[in-house]
């Protein structure tokens, strides 16, 4: 999101191959699962990102990455799971 916003704000942004950070993936304290309030969050964001056309994304990733989701929640209950985050 904050990329997003620095290019269409104009300014100009390079990349550095520099190492800035390590990040350890230990646990995470936001992800709770495949739930209802994570696939509302991600349409949200897509609404966010793409203004005119979130709803390619939200399909795309609705059917590319169902499997990482699929013992949780059917890929139509993702879908308007996203639907519903992106009128918020």
């Amino acid at each position: 999101m904050f990329i997003t916003d620095v290019l269409r704000s104009g300014l100009k942004v390079y990349s550095v191959q520099d190492v800035i950070a390590d990040v350890y993936n230990d646990g995470s304290t936001w992800f709770n699962g495949y739930n209802e309030k994570y696939f509302e969050d991600k349409g949200t964001l897509f609404k966010a990102l793409f203004p005119k056309l979130y709803f390619f994304p939200i399909l795309r990733f609705t059917f590319k990455y169902r499997n990482l989701y699929e013992e949780d929640m059917s890929a139509f209950k993702a879908l308007s799971c996203m639907i519903f985050g992106k009128k918020v």
